[in-house]
């Protein structure tokens, strides 16, 4: 295989992904970018501490604060009225949030499925860390 022919299985493969994507562009950003999207809160501490974990990565995710207006309270509640996904945290009474939405469409609500760390597990930042200016709390 040649070099032209390597830029032409590069160039389908990315009219593939963007033709996936334009049947969701909710996950194409105003630049383009394939991201994937949060749902949450800043009342919510798990959703918090997720969102200082993306500051300054927009390119790769677009948090939706859910409480900002009716809007994103609605969307977010369809995704949740029709994903499995959610089915634990309506049993126990739980939001729900922080969701992820990959590009795909799958819905995780582990922040390790986006590669992030969840609060309160062990590599996740304590009232110390804070008070100490640790990198990242």
């Amino acid at each position: 295989m040649d070099e032209d022919d390597i830029r032409y299985q590069i160039k389908l493969a990315f009219i593939d992904e963007y033709r996936r994507c334009q049947k969701n562009p909710a996950f194409i950003d105003e630049r383009g970018s394939i991201m994937i999207k949060i749902y949450g809160m800043p009342t919510c501490p798990y959703c918090d501490y997720i969102h200082e974990q993306i500051r300054g990565r927009e390119n790769e995710f677009r948090y939706i604060n859910i409480g900002e207006n009716i809007r994103n309270m609605s969307e977010f509640m369809r995704l949740r009225d029709k994903s499995p996904a959610f089915d634990h945290s309506k049993e126990i009474q739980d939001v729900g949030i922080p969701a992820f939405v990959f590009e795909d469409g799958s819905i995780s609500l582990d922040p390790a499925d986006a590669g992030l760390i969840e609060y309160g597990t062990p590599d996740a930042c304590s009232i110390d860390d804070h008070r100490s200016g640790r990198k990242g709390c």
